[in-house]
């Protein structure tokens, strides 16, 4: 056996035997990388926060105000802070005009589903109480009087978890004190990140690939720099996608819903149009309480759900047959299966956060190994039609 061979081989067994610690050590990596991020979370939401920035301030720098690398360094630190000020402030707009908008009708629909639901709940009690009578006649004394042993068992066991959340309210009230107060100082230092990352991203890309090449050898470098490109655009065009995707969802769910009457258009074009960014799954959890809130609105009439379910099985099916695949189109690379299980595990890993970026990390993995198959296919000759 050649060196080149047991070089390979050593690699592959170092691998597997890595894979093995972290697959039986799961939990506790879980643990600390949950701890890792409770820590940097200010810093994880800045970024966040200046990558969907990163479009606004690039259009309004780079197009509005021409900066270029011949402007002297006060005209370039000018326009920055101008292009700043004004990536914020277009986002805030948009946010505030939309919140005018959606707000009062969202809250109108609130109160009307509150107002409203007592008396369905009301209505739906009737018709139990009155099977329950009903049933009442058909049963022995000795059956009869099971069930009201029952039922006054199930009465304490209910008064008894009512006592155990009324003397845990005061503790609740105090974490959630705690939580706000520790959320709001987490938001200005996210803010403050975000300018930093903002104004200074070229500065901070270019002083990474500096440490890169300077400590890894050149092709580990550029490989890295590589990846980082491809992982900055499979992150882009998925969220871009799918933020549009969902956007154009929620329209027609309202318009379609005024169309056929529907009650509480506002509410529930705005829980479908919020969940469909979640690829595959989102529109089926929004489509759940959303059935819900329509048949609240009138129980007597559960037809209304019905045709529900039938207009978004339909506006799904015109998604996927239309909008999708010019909105999203084939910008993420990613076959159908995978989506699927990248939502699943990124689930299970971070929870609804996993679901949304599992699907571009998913994307980055997938075309990396595509690229290193087809690379080593052809270093040995192998074509496969």
């Amino acid at each position: 056996m050649d060196k080149k061979r047991i070089k390979e081989s050593i690699v592959v067994v170092t691998y597997a035997i890595i894979l093995y610690l972290i697959l039986i050590n799961l939990k506790t990596i879980n643990s600390t990388f949950d701890t890792f991020t409770t820590l940097l979370m200010p810093v994880i939401t800045g970024f966040i926060i200046a990558y969907i920035l990163k479009g606004p301030y690039n259009f309004v720098r780079d197009k509005v105000l021409r900066m270029s690398s011949k402007d002297t360094q006060t005209i370039q630190t000018t326009k920055s802070v101008i292009a700043l000020v004004m990536a914020y402030t277009l986002v805030i707009l948009v946010l505030t005009i939309l919140a005018i908008l959606v707000i009062p009708q969202l809250w109108n629909s609130i109160q009307s589903l509150i107002s409203t639901l007592p008396d369905q709940i009301d209505i739906l009690f009737a018709r139990f109480q009155g099977f329950l009578d009903d049933m009442d006649g058909r049963l022995d004394t000795s059956v009869d009087s099971e069930i009201y042993t029952q039922l006054e068992e199930a009465w304490v066991t209910v008064m008894n978890f009512v006592s155990a959340i009324l003397t845990d309210v005061i503790p609740a009230v105090l974490n959630g004190i705690v939580e706000i107060t520790t959320s709001i100082t987490n938001m200005i230092f996210a803010f403050i990140f975000s300018v930093y990352f903002l104004t200074g991203k070229e500065r901070l890309s270019s002083q990474m690939s500096r440490i890169l090449y300077a400590y890894l050898p050149k092709a580990r470098a550029e490989r890295i720099l590589y990846i980082s490109r491809i992982t900055n655009n499979s992150f882009t065009n998925f969220i871009n996608g799918q933020v549009a995707e969902a956007f154009i969802l929620g329209i027609l769910c309202f318009v379609g819903m005024l169309i056929f009457k529907m009650p509480y258009a506002v509410l529930v074009s705005v829980i479908i149009g919020a969940t469909n960014i979640i690829p595959i799954f989102g529109p089926i959890f929004g489509s759940i309480p959303a059935t819900f809130i329509v048949l609240m609105d009138d129980p007597s009439n559960p037809m209304m759900a019905v045709w529900f379910v039938v207009f978004i099985l339909v506006m799904q099916r015109i998604d996927g047959d239309i909008i999708y695949p010019r909105v999203v189109g084939d910008s993420i690379g990613l076959p159908g299966v995978f989506v699927m299980l990248a939502i699943v595990i990124g689930s299970g890993l971070w929870g609804l956060t996993g679901m949304i970026i599992g699907v571009p990390l998913a994307a980055v993995f997938y075309r990396l190994i595509k690229e290193g198959t087809n690379l080593r296919l052809a270093e040995k000759e192998i074509n496969f039609e």
